[in-house]
């Protein structure tokens, strides 16, 4: 009968010394999840907050040149192309132009345009 007190003694010891490793384990691991976390949620934190100020500047940039256009549109006042009859013609021709193509010339010998409402 000792031998199996000795041997239950034993056992106990030896999963009383498991047990006490793997809550050792398992507090170090959970200090070291807490402490990596705690710096990730800053660095994204941190992350956060510049985006979020460069977000700001950039629409306060985009708002600035939204003024001004807004300005400048309603500061621009085109010629009507009924007083100027040559205005559409010149702007077919600028479409043109600035797409690499030239306007066909007009046939001055028929005397008619080749362009429409001229």
């Amino acid at each position: 009968m000792n031998r199996a007190v000795v041997d239950s003694a034993e056992f106990c010891k030896g999963t009383t010394e498991k047990v006490n490793k793997l809550t050792a384990d398992t507090t170090t691991f959970m200090e070291n999840f807490q402490t990596t976390f705690n710096s990730n949620t800053m660095t994204a934190n941190d992350a956060l907050k510049s985006l979020g100020s460069l977000f700001k500047t950039k629409k306060t940039k985009l708002q600035e040149i939204r003024t001004g256009l807004k300005t400048d549109h309603e500061a621009f006042r085109p010629p009507s192309p009924l007083k100027f009859p040559s205005f559409k013609m010149n702007w077919q021709r600028r479409v043109l132009w600035r797409w690499g193509l030239s306007p066909p010339d007009r046939d001055r010998s028929a005397g008619a345009s080749k362009w429409v409402n001229d």
